[in-house]
């Protein structure tokens, strides 16, 4: 082959993959920053711009790669406490009994190897019933999943739209507190409820392996781990993202600076409009770029949590 033909065609795989890598980061971060707009309630006037959806989806997979080693890595070690005395166990059977517990699996297996044999669908079914009991049998996945969408209007009101969910009145409460750390470890719950999903797809991918219809009875599961994939930036916003923004004071152009006994925060700004949300009145309050001389930053805050009561 040509090598400059060769170079062609790995610039232009290149290109794709790093296309369709920009194209996921940017789905991702879009999800995450209209699931925070709503959240807050100004989804309705405020958009980013396609760098800020970009960086905020490489963010979501960064952190996402760290919390998913974190969780591999505590499976792993909880497996390895699990299976130690069970290990122990077995070895000090075979040290005192050893020829009866050969006997007994040699026993179990040539069983198993006739049932096969005369039944080869038997363990696979059997295997697949298992499978989709288990998808199944937690009815509150898609609520753990749902509730915290279901939020909006933060901003506005002491108790935001729950919409009666249970789990949507508890993240709320956990927002409203700024308790970080349970709101994370409610990420990971939903986290782990993806993979457990990605796992027995890839288990039902395997059992139904010989059948004809392989496709159709994977398809609960691939449905299932679609929609929890969609889901879970769209819970990254909402559960990891903080609510931080700039605290200022803002100085008209025609009068001194605008006091307030509570903190202003800066929400988003243009070339054309600034936009701003009082804490103590809780408004958000859209001004003009051209009424406006300067606005100070003093530092970055978060919008709800202890810290900031009585500010």
């Amino acid at each position: 082959m040509n090598p400059f033909k060769g170079i062609a065609l790995f610039i232009g795989w290149l290109t794709s993959s790093l296309a369709g890598i920009g194209a996921i980061m940017y789905a991702c971060g879009y999800l995450i920053s209209m699931a925070q707009l709503h959240l807050l309630g100004i989804d309705a006037f405020i958009s980013y711009g396609d760098q800020r959806y970009i960086q905020e989806g490489g963010k979501f997979f960064v952190s996402l790669g760290v919390t998913v080693g974190e969780l591999v890595l505590n499976v792993f070690i909880a497996i390895a406490i699990l299976m130690t005395p069970i290990l122990v166990l077995i070895a000090l059977l075979r040290w005192l009994r050893k020829d009866w517990l050969t006997s007994v699996t040699t026993r179990w297996r040539s069983a198993g190897s006739r049932i096969y044999q005369q039944r080869p669908w038997l363990y696979r079914g059997l295997a697949y019933a298992l499978l989709i009991g288990i998808l199944f049998s937690s009815s509150e996945d898609p609520r753990v999943f749902q509730g915290p969408l279901e939020l909006s209007n933060v901003l506005y009101a002491s108790t935001a739209e729950a919409k009666g969910s249970a789990s949507g009145a508890r993240v709320h409460r956990l927002l409203i507190n700024g308790d970080s750390a349970t709101l994370k470890g409610y990420f990971e719950q939903c986290l782990l409820l993806e993979l457990k999903v990605g796992l027995l797809m890839m288990l039902a991918w395997q059992v139904a392996a010989i059948w004809r219809l392989r496709i159709v009875l994977v398809a609960p599961f691939a449905v299932v781990l679609l929609l929890y994939t969609v889901f879970l930036p769209m819970l990254y916003g909402i559960l990891m993202q903080p609510l931080r923004f700039p605290v200022v004071t803002i100085i008209p152009g025609n009068a001194g600076a605008l006091s307030t006994d509570a903190p202003i925060f800066l929400l988003d700004k243009s070339d054309r409009e600034f936009i701003f949300w009082d804490q103590k009145r809780r408004l958000t309050v859209w001004i003009p770029s051209t009424e406006i001389k300067s606005v100070q930053i003093h530092r970055i805050g978060q919008l709800f949590g202890p810290h900031t009561r009585g500010q």
